[in-house]
């Protein structure tokens, strides 16, 4: 009987760990002169790309948003100017944003995202 209950309790133990367990899903991106409406690379002032990122499954609670530069392919004539951003962030998705102001002219950046809820 000690057995069975220890049984028992253990996976009850797990079962709980895994319902508690938080739920991340993770992807990355890339924007570069063959992405649609992709302007960082030319002219100046404000640039903006922007692309809808959609979960695989949608999410109990809005989760948080954390994002990472893996690549940039930049002039190095000018300053760097950029910004990485996610905005509209809902259970089932986010809008991921890349900003070049002034006159950074970026060919091509990249990176990665994870979407975390606890």
């Amino acid at each position: 009987m000690k057995k069975v209950l220890s049984i028992v309790s253990v996976l009850l133990i797990m079962g709980l760990f895994v319902s508690v367990q938080a739920q991340v899903q993770s992807g990355s991106f890339h924007f570069d002169q063959s992405s649609t409406e992709y302007s960082l690379h030319k002219g100046d002032g404000n640039r903006t790309v922007e692309v809808e990122v959609k979960f695989n499954k949608p999410f109990e609670k809005t989760p948080k948003i954390f994002l990472s530069i893996t690549k940039i392919d930049s002039k190095n004539d000018t300053q760097m100017r950029y910004a990485v951003g996610a905005k509209y962030i809902n259970k089932e998705g986010f809008t991921l944003r890349v900003t070049a102001w002034a006159d950074t002219k970026i060919a091509a950046i990249g990176g990665d995202w994870i979407a975390h809820e606890e």
